[in-house]
C-alpha cells in the first residue's frame, strides 16, 4: 500500500499539536474496548476508541476532541470506576469530562489560579488528589466536594502525591526526600524518609493477587527507581537510569512497571527493580518521548511518538511518501500490533490509520 500527498496545503498533511500526555482506561460495557485519553500542547483533549480486534460497529465514532482549555495540557487522568476524565492544563485549570451518548460534556471545573504538579483519582473512584505548586494539597470527592486541604510550609516543597490502591490512604512526595502517609480523610498516619534526594514522582501499584501486596516505586531527582512494599520497610530496592526518566506507570495487574527516558528507551521493571525488558525506539532526536500509557490489561503499551507493543514486529503494510517510509502497521501475532510512524504523520493521525486498518477500512 503505498499513498502519496497531492498538496502540502490541504488539512490532512498539516501536523497536528504535539502530544504531551496519555491515559487508558477500559470500557466496561464492551470487553476488550477501551478509550484512550490524549492531551495535546494545544489545549485540546482527545479521547479515542481503541480495540485489538476487528470490531461488529465499523461505522462508529472513534474520535473525540474536546475544548475548553486555552493553555496546553499537562495531565489526563482517568477515573476508571466512574469513566470520566479529568484534564489539567499549565496553568492549573482542571476540567472533567463525562460521556453523554455519542459525545463528551463537561461536568465540572476546578481552577485556583495556581499550577498543579500532580493529579489522581483514588483507585475506588470516589476522590481525587491535587498538588498545587504553592503546596496547597486537596482531597476532593468525584461530585466536586472539598473533603480535606491543608497548606504545607513553603519550607518543604509537595512534589508528588499518589493513592494506595485500597483507596484509604495517599502518600505525598517532596523535595527532601520525605513521604508523609495520609488516610483519605487527610490524617497523618507515618513519615519516612528513604533518600536525599528530591522525589519527583510517585507510582503506586495495584495489589498483586500472587502475594497480596502492593508496591510504591519513587522516582528521584538523580534518575533513581526506589522500590517499597511497606512504609516501615528498612532498605528499598532501587534502579538506576543512566538517563532522565520521563514518565513511568504499572501495569494493570501490578506485575511490571514501564517507564521512557530521554534517550528513546523503553525499559520494563518488575517488583524487585529488575530490568524484564529495554529498547530503544528508533525515533528522530528531535521528537523526545514524553508519554506512555498501558492498555488493554496489559497488552499493549502506547507511547506519544510510535507506539509498540511488543518489541517484535511482522509490517502487514507501509506508507511512503517521496520514496521514504513514513508508517508501518502491522499484526505481531493474535490480537497483538505494532505501530511505527513519522513525518508529516501526528501520533493521533497514526493511531487512526492503525485503528481503520483493524477494522478493515482500509481495502
Amino acid at each position: 500500500m503505498k499513498i502519496t500527498w497531492e498538496s502540502g496545503d490541504w488539512p490532512g498533511a498539516r501536523i497536528e499539536p504535539a502530544i504531551t500526555h496519555l491515559a487508558w482506561v477500559a470500557q466496561a460495557d464492551r470487553p476488550g474496548h477501551g478509550l484512550l485519553g490524549v492531551g495535546s500542547d494545544s489545549g485540546s483533549v482527545g479521547i479515542t476508541l481503541t480495540d485489538l480486534h476487528p470490531t461488529e460497529d465499523d461505522n462508529g465514532r472513534y474520535n473525540f476532541n474536546l475544548r475548553g482549555h486555552h493553555s496546553a495540557i499537562c495531565m489526563v487522568t482517568w477515573n476508571r470506576v466512574q469513566t470520566k476524565l479529568a484534564s489539567c492544563d499549565s496553568s492549573g485549570v482542571i476540567y472533567v469530562w463525562v460521556r453523554n451518548d455519542d459525545r463528551w460534556s463537561v461536568e465540572l471545573v476546578n481552577d485556583r489560579g495556581v499550577k498543579v504538579r500532580d493529579l489522581s483519582w483514588s483507585p475506588c473512584g470516589s476522590s481525587a488528589l491535587i498538588c498545587y505548586e504553592d503546596n496547597f494539597v486537596l482531597i476532593g470527592s468525584s461530585t466536586g466536594q472539598r473533603i480535606w486541604s491543608n497548606s504545607f510550609p513553603s519550607a518543604i516543597t509537595v512534589t508528588a502525591g499518589v493513592w494506595a490502591p485500597d483507596s484509604r490512604q495517599l502518600v505525598l512526595g517532596f523535595a527532601s526526600g520525605n513521604i508523609q502517609v495520609l488516610s483519605d480523610q487527610g490524617a497523618n498516619i507515618t513519615e519516612r524518609s528513604f533518600t536525599t534526594d528530591s522525589i519527583l514522582k510517585l507510582a503506586c501499584s495495584p495489589t498483586n493477587t500472587k502475594d497480596d501486596r502492593w508496591i510504591l516505586a519513587i522516582l528521584t531527582s538523580t534518575n533513581k527507581i526506589l522500590m517499597i512494599s511497606a512504609f516501615d520497610q528498612i532498605d528499598p530496592l532501587v534502579y538506576s537510569s543512566s538517563h532522565s526518566v520521563v514518565q513511568m506507570q504499572w501495569n494493570t495487574d501490578g506485575s511490571i512497571l514501564a517507564l521512557i527516558n530521554s534517550n528513546h528507551e523503553l525499559v520494563m521493571l518488575d517488583r524487585e527493580a529488575r530490568v524484564v525488558h529495554k529498547e530503544t525506539l528508533a525515533l528522530p532526536k528531535d521528537k523526545p518521548l514524553s508519554a506512555l500509557t498501558w492498555a488493554h490489561e496489559g497488552r499493549a503499551v502506547i507511547l506519544d511518538f510510535g507506539g509498540r507493543v511488543t518489541q517484535e514486529s511482522a509490517k502487514n503494510f507501509q506508507v511512503e511518501m517521496d520514496g521514504k517510509q513514513v508508517l508501518q502497521f502491522g499484526r505481531i501475532e493474535g490480537g497483538a500490533y505494532t505501530l511505527d510512524f513519522r513525518r508529516p504523520f501526528s501520533a493521533t493521525q497514526a493511531f487512526a490509520v492503525a485503528l481503520a486498518s483493524i477494522t478493515q477500512r482500509l481495502k
